[in-house]
């Protein structure tokens, strides 16, 4: 029962289908996807995606939303990518606006 596509046996909120195609282990909750965005000083139009693991493999797309009500998500088409080991930094060159929601869909050939 907790090799079923939609457990989480290590209670890490992250599915096994979705470990598996991120390169989780799903039965450690030591190991999963963690995504974070920050600012950059001095930059005040451009935010930094910060995502791990980022696995040979596997494509990474960064979307973005305007909103979270009925999102219409798009690629991120205005960025820089920086890899450093397992860890993946995308800096969106066009922050602007009031609000922008992140999103990193991944997928497994």
């Amino acid at each position: 029962p907790n090799a079923a596509p939609t457990v989480d046996p290590d209670f890490d909120r992250q599915n096994n289908l979705f470990e598996f195609v991120a390169g989780g282990i799903p039965t450690s909750n030591a190991s999963h996807f963690v995504i974070g965005i920050t600012s950059i000083p001095g930059q005040p139009n451009q935010k930094s995606i910060i995502f791990t693991p980022r696995l040979a493999g596997r494509t990474y797309i960064v979307q973005t939303s305007t909103t979270l009500l009925a999102p219409s998500w798009s690629p991120l088409t205005s960025f820089t990518i920086a890899d450093n080991g397992t860890t993946r930094t995308i800096t969106d060159t066009s922050a602007n606006g009031a609000r922008k929601f992140y999103r990193v869909e991944i997928s497994k050939p």
